[in-house]
């Protein structure tokens, strides 16, 4: 799995997720990215979390080779913060593969 533009990103930066897979052409992934500190809240929390998921088709490239697939996240209004970046296969159940990301503020903030 790559993340770009890097595992530590300012919040409000857009990250993508992506990467190269032996799936056929056409088969799902699910991102999900959660913070590692997803959890109950107290009543009436002010606190933002952030998070995401979504569905992602496989794609081919041409003339062979690994075949491709890719996430784009927009972290703006994520609270900074650790987040797990997990990814399954709808299509394939045992495709799994997770990472993680460093939302910070400003440099050194967290």
């Amino acid at each position: 799995m790559r993340i770009e533009p890097g595992s530590e990103v300012k919040v409000g930066e857009t990250v993508t997720i992506s990467g190269l897979t032996i799936l056929s052409p056409g088969n799902r992934i699910l991102v999900e990215v959660y913070p590692v500190t997803f959890g109950p809240q107290p009543k009436g929390s002010s606190d933002p979390e952030g998070g995401g998921s979504g569905v992602v088709t496989v794609g081919g490239v041409p003339g062979g080779g690994p075949n491709r697939w890719s996430y784009s996240l927009n972290t703006t209004g994520f609270a900074p913060d650790t987040y797990l970046v997990t990814i399954t296969g709808l299509d394939v159940p045992r495709y799994r593969g997770s990472g993680q990301i460093l939302l910070y503020s400003t440099p050194g903030s967290m």
